[in-house]
């Protein structure tokens, strides 16, 4: 999935983009998990090639350098606004699933970015419960991950330009753990204003249908989506389920395609 890109530097990091679907389509801007990539998004994407596809690696992920910034969901939210504004892409429309769909729920929320709507898969807007703390995030260090999900560990190595996992993964279930009210969006999602869907696995153990639920209650004028049997990898898992929601969630915005034709992004290319 990675190829030849470029580079974003905002933050005192440098943020690896590609383009991929069709240029002078509707923008989406695609927002990977936590101690994932852009790569995620591989069997999605085959399903969703009639848009502009953008795709971010977020922060110290995929080919993407960390900083010296401590990793939050404002954090990120700054970097989408950054790439959106350094691109000039007009109006996207931001996918983010898990980490990505908080820290495009803290974009909207903010109101900074002139974005057209977001949709969110198995996304959490508030802190985690305890048990998810206690069983999963609580247990969540870089040994675990290599133990558990070595082909992760293995492509970010091999792909991104600082690899120092511990350094990294550090950051990154921090974020996790940080429980402020500062980090994650909570009840200022009730303030998002552009069109939403809501999407989650039924069988989510990390986001559940109560809390994707809660979620679609908060944002006004949200739309819904649970699929059957699907887990916290929806879009990996059911790919052709999950691209009609989005492709009927496009119709319901401004019928006039967006163009994604700037210079920066024809240097992607």
């Amino acid at each position: 999935m990675h190829k030849t890109g470029m580079k974003i530097h905002v933050g005192g990091a440098a943020l690896h983009v590609q383009i991929m679907g069709d240029a002078s389509a509707r923008p989406i801007l695609f927002l990977h998990r936590g101690a994932g990539s852009l790569a995620d998004f591989e069997y999605l994407l085959p399903e969703l090639d009639q848009h502009c596809c953008v795709l971010l690696d977020l922060r110290g992920h995929g080919q993407s350098t960390l900083g010296r910034d401590t990793m939050s969901y404002p954090r990120l939210a700054a970097d989408i606004e950054a790439v959106i504004g350094k691109l000039d892409i007009d109006a996207p429309v931001l996918l983010g699933h898990a980490d990505g769909g908080t820290a495009a729920l803290e974009v909207a929320a903010r109101g900074r970015a002139p974005i057209s709507g977001i949709v969110t898969l198995a996304a959490r807007a508030w802190r985690p419960s305890d048990q998810v703390i206690a069983t999963h995030i609580g247990k969540a260090t870089p040994s675990f991950w290599r133990s558990w999900f070595p082909e992760d560990v293995a492509l970010f190595e091999a792909h991104n330009p600082e690899p120092d996992f511990d350094r990294f993964f550090g950051q990154v279930a921090g974020m996790w753990r940080n429980v402020a009210d500062t980090n994650y969006p909570g009840p200022r999602v009730r303030e998002i204003q552009c069109p939403t869907l809501v999407l989650g696995g039924e069988h989510d153990h990390l986001v559940s249908v109560d809390e994707t639920l809660d979620l679609w209650r908060a944002v006004p004028n949200a739309h819904l989506g649970v699929l059957p049997y699907a887990s916290h990898m929806v879009h990996c898992e059911e790919p052709d389920q999950v691209a009609p929601f989005v492709d009927d969630f496009m119709g319901f915005l401004d019928d006039d395609a967006t163009p994604c034709t700037s210079g920066a992004l024809d240097a992607v290319r």
